[in-house]
């Protein structure tokens, strides 16, 4: 890999989103905002508005890892994150790629769920989640119906989240943070952060919005950006922040006819 004297370099692994809202656009947006230069690695091309998830087409999984080869041998990216893997051969080739690599710092978003909560991705796909995407990850963010899926366990309560997050990193993690939970009284919400240190929770007022679009999208990304930026120790809260002031301009600015994108910029 090359190094680059220039912004911090990152590679988005994901689909795209032919409405603008979700997917590598919300990543290669919160990239560009929090000064960061995005890459990106397509692994699905879908048909999607804010009312519906139309035609899929899979990118073959010798071309992912083209692309992500790509990226990594010359821009040499300080971060990877992954996030619409598609299909359990993508997926597995893209932890193969990221094997070469062990020295980029990697944030896992496994999206198995659309934003209803209903699953999207084939059940096989959480076995290579398991096994081969989860081991290693400095974060993995997972929704608390996510968090079901990969653990077993019910996350109903930030004491669920927790126990989820516990049981991810037993698979590997050095880090995981379950976001959207129930938060300790009506109207809040929470994100559970487990890691080294122990566990936290961040807790809130719920932003009580149709408009949420790529918030998951959004957060992963902020995320990376902010741990290739040198701020690990505060890079949680200020994903966080990032992501639910993007929420609120969602909600005053709707796009769409159905569930609009959040909005993420700097500043109000």
């Amino acid at each position: 890999m090359s190094v680059s004297s220039g912004p911090p370099v990152v590679l988005s692994v994901g689909g795209t989103d032919s409405g603008g809202g979700a997917g590598l656009a919300a990543d290669l947006r919160a990239c560009a905002v929090l000064g960061v230069f995005a890459t990106s690695a397509v692994t699905v091309v879908t048909a999607q508005n804010t009312v519906e998830f139309g035609p899929a087409v899979p990118v073959p999984a010798d071309v992912v890892a083209a692309q992500m080869s790509a990226v990594l041998h010359d821009l040499g990216p300080l971060g990877v994150k992954t996030g619409m893997l598609w299909s359990p051969g993508t997926a597995a080739t893209v932890a193969a790629v990221l094997d070469e690599y062990p020295g980029t710092v990697r944030v896992v978003d496994p999206v198995l769920v659309d934003g209803t909560g209903r699953r999207i991705m084939a059940i096989e796909l959480d076995d290579v989640y398991r096994t081969r995407l989860i081991p290693g990850a400095r974060f993995v963010t997972p929704n608390r119906r996510e968090a079901e899926l990969l653990t077993g366990l019910d996350v109903v309560d930030v004491a669920g989240a927790a126990a989820a997050g516990r049981r991810l990193i037993d698979l590997g993690a050095e880090a995981v943070v379950v976001t959207s939970v129930p938060g300790s009284a009506p109207g809040l919400i929470a994100d559970v952060i487990v890691g080294e240190a122990g566990e936290q929770i961040m807790e809130g007022p719920e932003i009580t919005t149709g408009h949420t679009r790529g918030s998951g999208d959004t957060f992963s990304a902020a995320l990376l950006c902010q741990l290739v930026g040198g701020s690990a120790g505060e890079a949680v809260g200020r994903a966080r922040e990032f992501t639910r002031a993007a929420l609120r301009r969602g909600e005053h600015a709707p796009l769409g006819r159905g569930r609009g994108p959040v909005v993420a910029r700097c500043g109000d």
